[in-house]
């Protein structure tokens, strides 16, 4: 029951957050300032889960969150501006 209820809402609903901030922060942000923001984000979330969630889930939801901020956004980020044309 918690598989199939619980956890599934609590993952489906953080793939469509990060999915929505991801698009705005890569639309925004160069390389650089989206990978800290990210990173700032993903361990936000693991400590939230280290406290609320059972390891498995916490598992789960990470990796869900990493696919939606880092996976789907790798080919814009490779083509982003790194921020070092201002040195």
């Amino acid at each position: 029951m918690y598989n199939q209820h619980i956890e599934a809402a609590l993952i489906k609903g953080a793939r469509e957050e990060y999915a929505q901030k991801s698009l705005s922060w890569i639309s925004r942000l160069n390389c650089p300032e989206y990978l800290q923001i990210v990173d700032k984000n993903l361990v936000e979330e693991e400590k939230r889960a280290d406290y609320f969630l059972q390891p498995e889930t916490k598992q789960r939801l990470l990796a869900a969150c990493e696919t939606e901020l880092v996976e789907k956004q790798a080919e814009v980020l490779v083509g982003k501006d790194t921020g070092c044309d201002s040195m």
